[in-house]
């Protein structure tokens, strides 16, 4: 974040994205991709037994937490600063996501494993990687009511669902995948310090751009506020 600072316009002017053709598209990307790369980092620390022992807690914090925290939000939205309801709907909903990097920071090192046991920073650590995907819901369907408000509410919801459903079954195939290959590697001795790195890097690539090729993520014609 420093370093995009000190390059941008505000004080070296290295970088100068108002020069671009399409400034806005071309920060989304970048936000986009550097998502990805950070989520896919959040679960490569995520074992089959984290996985196994926790799932329970973050389906809880996944479903009845998050829509409670996105409604409880968009009231006080709604409340306090007068909003209308659709409005408010989506400022909870861009408010409601935990950011997995933040939460890796406060799950991990020696405070962290020192004061909390592994169950606890485990199952933060997995509702925060997952909650973005998940929340795309709230934040399409309030952002597709205000920009295109001669469509049904029902159609679009349908819609934003069919996405993330889309985007959950490609992810957990490649997944898979990608796991089924760094096994086999390892079985041959394939492997080297950096495989996990780059390997970490490639499938969030992949993954991003597979997706979203399909309209998994909210970019389809139809359904883009853009």
């Amino acid at each position: 974040m420093l370093a995009g600072v000190l390059l941008g316009p505000e004080v070296l002017g290295a970088v100068q994205p108002a020069r671009l053709p399409d400034e806005h598209r071309v920060l989304e990307e970048l936000a986009r991709v550097t998502l990805a790369v950070s989520l896919v980092g959040a679960g490569l620390q995520l074992t089959r037994g984290d996985l196994r022992l926790n799932w329970r807690r973050a389906v809880s914090l996944l479903s009845v937490a998050m829509v409670a925290m996105w409604l409880l939000t968009s009231l006080g939205a709604w409340l306090v600063l007068g909003l209308p309801v659709w409005v408010a709907l989506l400022l909870g909903a861009i408010l409601t996501p935990t950011d997995p990097v933040v939460a890796s920071a406060l799950v991990d090192g020696r405070l962290a494993e020192a004061n909390l046991p592994r169950w606890l920073r485990r199952s933060l650590q997995l509702e925060a990687g997952a909650n973005d995907g998940l929340a795309l819901v709230f934040v399409l369907v309030p952002a597709l009511v205000l920009t295109l408000p001669g469509d049904d509410v029902g159609t679009i919801a349908g819609e934003a669902v069919s996405q993330v459903a889309l985007a959950l079954g490609i992810g957990a195939v490649m997944g898979a995948a990608a796991a089924k290959v760094v096994d086999l590697a390892e079985d041959h001795q394939a492997t080297s310090g950096g495989l996990f790195l780059v390997s970490a890097l490639a499938l969030a690539l992949l993954t991003l751009g597979g997706v979203h090729a399909l309209g998994g993520t909210g970019s389809s014609a139809r359904s883009s506020p853009g």
